[in-house]
């Protein structure tokens, strides 16, 4: 049995498994940070975490853990997603303020609501507020960090969830 300490607002996104050397952050307004995990140190049941990544006016979205997985996949709230060599981001240490994963555009923002550090052979699930569409990873683009990616449905999501095999 696992416990931990959690504020008033705070809320948990998910808790993982995996096994890895490194971590990537990404946020709502589409930052993303990547450190080594053990720059994570073990906490106990009293503990209340440490800082992963430095926010002003956003929240976290996802946190993957990285082991031998060369890309992130990058969903928008805006229907829109790609694929991003993780080379591209620089390696830097926990509690920073992160990089851009999705250029910033001012007048028609794109927001991120979920990224994805799996290799290609997986599926994940696109939930519009009518409609849930499969798509495979490989069907993204493989494209900058900067760009804001290819659009993947006219409605904007809702939420998006990694399938997976139940056999």
């Amino acid at each position: 049995m696992c416990a931990m300490k959690l504020k008033d607002k705070d809320i948990v996104l998910g808790a993982t498994d995996k096994i890895g050397h490194e971590v990537f952050v990404t946020t709502h307004n589409g930052l993303g940070l990547k450190y080594n995990l053990d720059e994570i140190p073990a906490t106990g049941v009293r503990g209340s975490g440490v800082k992963s990544i430095t926010l002003k006016n956003d929240v976290v979205v996802s946190l993957n853990v990285i082991n031998d997985e060369e890309l992130i996949s990058i969903i928008t709230t805006k229907g829109t997603g790609k694929r991003v060599k993780l080379t591209e981001f620089e390696k830097t240490s926990r509690g920073r303020k992160g990089v851009q994963v999705v250029r910033d555009v001012k007048t028609n923002p794109y927001y991120i609501l979920n990224s994805y550090v799996l290799n290609s052979k997986h599926q994940i699930g696109l939930k519009t507020k009518e409609d849930i569409v499969l798509i495979k990873l490989t069907e993204l683009p493989i494209a900058d960090r900067y760009s804001t990616g290819t659009s993947l449905l006219k409605d904007n999501l809702v939420s998006t969830f990694e399938v997976k095999d139940l056999s």
